[in-house]
């Protein structure tokens, strides 16, 4: 069941001892998920009598009710094993007394043989969840798939237990890892002589992949013996994981405060291979069969010293506090590490114990925690806990199991292991924290439109500069700051400097978030520490909308109409961009309709917007606006709209007296009838653009209402042999379709260099890149000279030698380097740019390539200014968001006065996910949010965007009257 938190307005106090955030090893082969198999076999109940022979259900096991268990029920191949025999593996504990494979006397028992079963790996026995049942024991032993009988193993009940068990959470035995097997034979007795109910056999079957096979011992080896704060940790995918039969989202605890040590209890016997197939074996059994919803343990070590991902952490991580049910009664707070076998008798090795304090080492330290200290953990009862529930208990913060629950976990020979852990997970963290960053969150608070964190960090290596502190919400980074707020307070206690405060806010949608709190460490060995993470409910509602009509007239226009309110009161604003352009509408249509399904819309929630008439092509994209809260601006969505495209003809390409060729024909769009259209004609790929204005009544007459100005007659220049001709009509708007008219081959005489202008083309800012290429024939391989001229004034001259392969294609012998690419500096407005290659020869043309008036715009920014109002005695806080749509991935700045002062320059950097959702292109990082003092009274604040062109003028965004 997923903990949610209400609101968190007070403040969180958090340390700042940390090591490195959780590595992940890379994953292997291509690992997929496996569904496991689990095939339940019902017990039933036990009778309230003592009698030994009696069950209280019907026949069970193929055994009827009332008849002893077999003592050595026939085998297959062999015989039974002898009394104390121990079980496959060497390392499980047999029941003494009685003799394993017989009931306790006196004691009732249920039995089930079934020498053939469906195949499984595992084997657990669980009975319906009763505190007052304590002490059930299950014998089993189980026929392999080679057919031979293994010895009787007992089982215990489980280590691991769920503090807060909701419907259909079981009590049961720990699962036991039997191998590949088909048959099986149990006793189960409660030695307490309580009488459990609803007793089951789980068989689980954990399923194999070619994956498991992947992560080899060599290898996970090598990684638990480096020497770092966290060995890896491999992932939940990494063994198979089957995230379908997860059902329990996390639950996280305010802070984790000491580390829990647990063994499986299983069989020391496995191979590496075997373990993803165990891990999934303990997931369906504490999944499934317990009814957990998922794996109790955090992490899980096996006994080559690797360490896998136990319970599913969410999108915090698993350095995040989540709530594992690995120890009843105190699973809130600690972090659970359990060994893969059974250390009653079996001393860990050497790899187990340095992963495992390793492994404790990096979770303390995320929490400030000394692993060779003490800590109070207030219990929370139930099951096995060894304390009633509100109980303080003082206890080491690196404990076994048994300190707090009435269990031998993690055995004697792993509890006697526990003073080694510690001492080696306080070195890991010795090592680590000298150099890593340090800090603390003073608070965490929910705003109008997001979250704000406070507090103060500084990095050791590098106390005269800003450390960085940011937010991360649901896994992602979203904002980030420098510390540099002043905080004599830390200074006195630490000696480095007054500076060392922080605030960091961002935004925040409707709903609960995962909110942490980390430093960056720009200096030295040291990590990126985590000061803390709470989960925050953001109450601040979206706007709730729809879009009832977004069609296309007849006459050009698009008109969208429906209606938005927003729960919480402030009214909503509409913001419809067509092509990045954007326009700010109000809901001023009456809507009685939508009034009478929410009162809180009000009478008039409705909205109409007429856009157009449009030409060529456009995108149009709309959005909400929540006024108060950006974070919760909900998107609709763009629709791309491309109107018809230009008609025409290449009518005829004839030579002139001169050598040049005449081009003549006619084009039109007719979404905008009456518009004289430009049409690029090429020869032999050279493009030039000429105008299609000139008379020609036949289109008229053919076109009513179009007008006779359709037509185009142009002289250019040609080169000697055969020319290729080719004219485009280009679309009136800025997108859609440039038609192809038609193309004509045409020989010549005349020689002369050649060359193309492939594109003049506005790089933002009043820059203009002019690029092409030019090939003398006479000398093929020889650099031709390009001369460009801007307004008629020569402004430089370059060879054209950039790389061209499809030049070298097209003129054999020329070679590639015949390519040219220059960037021009222009003031806004309308300029000519005519570019010439210069003939190689002692005589000849210097042949225009193309002249081309463009013009030069410096956009104003986008932007918006979301709020100006009074932050505080003396304060006054501006925030939005702005950028440059002539360099859009740059970030701006924004200017501020107050009373006509101004205020200075404030970069608009910070994370604005919603603006990088409507401009791609832009990205996100464009909020602002300035904080400025101010004398109390009423205050004129006027913000304006700068462009980054330095040269242009502010554009004012808002002014508004405030009172400080």
């Amino acid at each position: 069941m997923r903990r949610t938190t209400a609101g968190l307005t007070a403040f969180i106090a958090m340390t700042g001892a940390f090591i490195v955030l959780p590595v992940y090893v890379a994953p292997g082969p291509a690992p997929e998920p496996v569904a496991p198999s689990v095939d339940t076999i019902a017990l039933g109940s036990f009778a309230a009598s003592t009698d030994s022979t009696e069950v209280a259900e019907d026949t069970v096991g193929g055994a009827p009710a009332g008849s002893a268990a077999p003592a050595a029920p026939a085998e297959p191949t062999g015989s039974s094993p002898a009394v104390g025999q121990p079980a496959e593996g060497g390392d499980a504990e047999e029941i003494d007394p009685p003799a394993t494979g017989e009931e306790v006397p006196g004691l009732p028992a249920l039995t089930v043989s079934r020498p053939e079963s469906a195949p499984f790996s595992a084997v657990g026995v669980t009975w319906e969840r009763d505190d007052s049942v304590d002490d059930v024991v299950a014998q089993v032993r189980v026929r392999a798939e080679g057919g031979s009988w293994g010895s009787w193993t007992r089982l215990e009940k489980d280590d691991a237990e769920q503090t807060d068990p909701g419907d259909g959470v079981r009590d049961g035995t720990a699962p036991y890892y039997t191998g590949p097997a088909s048959g099986m034979e149990v006793i189960v007795q409660a030695l307490d002589g309580s009488s459990p109910r609803d007793v089951r056999i789980e068989l689980i079957d954990p399923g194999t992949s070619p994956a498991d096979a992947a992560v080899t011992e060599s290898r996970a080896l090598d990684e638990a013996e480096a020497a770092t704060p966290m060995p890896p940790v491999y992932s939940r995918a990494q063994w198979g994981a089957d995230e379908s039969i997860r059902a329990w989202d996390p639950s996280y605890a305010p802070s984790i405060k000491a580390a829990t040590i647990h063994h499986t209890a299983d069989k020391n016997s496995y191979t590496a291979d075997a373990v993803p197939g165990i891990m999934r074996a303990i997931y369906a059994y504490h999944t499934i069969s317990r009814g957990w919803g998922d794996i109790g343990y955090n992490v899980i070590v096996d006994k080559f010293g690797r360490a896998w991902e136990g319970r599913y952490s969410g999108s915090r991580g698993i350095a995040s506090p989540v709530v594992g049910a690995h120890a009843g009664g105190f699973n809130t707070g600690t972090f659970g590490v359990s060994m893969l076998g059974d250390y009653s008798t079996t001393t860990p090795s050497e790899a187990v114990v340095d992963t495992v304090a390793a492994l404790v080492a990096w979770k303390l330290s995320l929490y400030g925690v000394d692993p060779r200290g003490t800590t109070t953990l207030v219990s929370g009862g139930g099951g096995t806990a060894k304390f009633a529930a509100g109980t303080s208990v003082r206890v080491p913060t690196v404990f076994g199991h048994r300190d707090v629950g009435s269990t031998s976990c993690p055995g004697q020979s792993g509890y006697a292991k526990l003073g080694d852990i510690r001492t080696r997970a306080a070195a890991f963290v010795a090592a680590s924290m000298a150099h890593d960053p340090r800090g603390s969150v003073d608070s965490l608070a929910v705003t109008p439109s997001g979250v704000t964190a406070a507090g103060w960090a500084y990095e050791p290596d590098a106390l005269s500069s800003r450390a960085v502190v940011g937010l991360v919400i649901d896994g992602a980074k979203v904002s980030g700051t420098s510390v540099t707020e002043a905080r004599p307070d830390v200074d006195a206690a630490f000696g480095v400097g007054p500076n060392h405060g922080f605030r960091v806010s961002a935004l925040l949608s409707h709903g609960v978030h995962d909110v942490c709190v980390y430093v960056e460490n720009s200096a030295g060995p040291g990590s990126a520490v985590r000061l803390g993470c709470a989960e925050v409910n953001f109450t601040n509602r979206a706007p709730v909308f729809s879009v009832d009509q977004f069609a296309e007239q007849a006459d050009g226009t698009v008109r969208i109409s429906g209606w938005a309110f927003d729960p919480d009161g402030s009214p909503p604003e509409l913001q419809l961009y067509d092509n990045d352009r954007g326009r700010a509408y109000t809901t001023t249509v009456a809507r009685p309709d939508v009034q009478a399904a929410f009162p809180a819309a009000g009478p008039t929630a409705g909205f109409a917007i007429t856009v157009g008439p449009l030409t060529g092509g456009h995108r149009l994209c709309l959005f909400v606006a929540d006024t108060v809260a950006a974070g919760n601006n909900v998107f609709d969505g763009c629709r791309d709209l491309r109107y018809r495209e230009p008609l025409g003809s290449l009518d005829n390409v004839v030579e002139t007296t001169t050598g040049e060729l005449r081009v003549t024909g006619w084009a039109m769009d007719e979404s905008s009838a009456q518009t004289a259209l430009d049409v690029h004609v090429y020869v032999n790929g050279r493009g030039t653009a000429i105008g299609a204005g000139g008379s020609r009544p036949d289109i008229g007459r053919a076109f009513p209402g179009a007008g006779d100005a359709h037509g185009f007659d142009a002289t250019l220049p040609a080169g000697a042999g055969s020319n290729r001709v080719c004219a485009f009509a280009i679309n009136v708007g800025i997108g859609g379709v440039n038609p192809l008219l038609g193309c004509r081959t045409v020989s010549t005489e005349y020689v002369a260099p050649d060359g193309v202008v492939d594109a003049y083309a506005p790089v933002g800012d009043g820059r203009l890149r002019v690029s092409g290429w030019a090939v003398d024939r006479s000398v093929p391989a020889a650099p031709v000279g390009v001369h460009f001229y801007v307004d008629g004034q020569y402004q430089r001259a370059v060879q054209a030698t950039n790389s061209r392969p499809d030049i070298a294609s097209a003129f054999p012998g020329a070679g590639p380097q015949h390519g040219f690419s220059e960037i021009f500096d222009l003031a806004p407005g309308q300029h000519s740019v005519c570019v010439f290659a210069i003939n190689l020869g002692t005589a000849g043309t210097n042949p225009l390539m193309g002249c081309r008036t463009v013009t030069v715009h410096d956009r104003p920014p986008v932007g918006s200014v979301d709020s100006i109002a009074a932050a505080g005695a003396g304060q006054l806080r501006v925030s939005g968001w702005a950028f440059d749509p002539d360099a859009p991935a740059r970030s701006t700045t924004v200017q501020v006065s107050v009373d006509g002062v101004d205020q200075g320059s404030f970069a608009a950097d910070a994370s604005r996910p919603d603006v990088g959702r409507v401009y791609p292109e832009a990205g996100a990082a464009h909020g602002f949010s300035i904080d400025l003092a101010a004398p109390p009274g009423q205050r004129e604040v006027c913000v304006s965007a700068r462009s980054t062109d330095i040269r242009t003028t502010p554009t004012l965004m808002r002014c508004e009257r405030v009172t400080v």
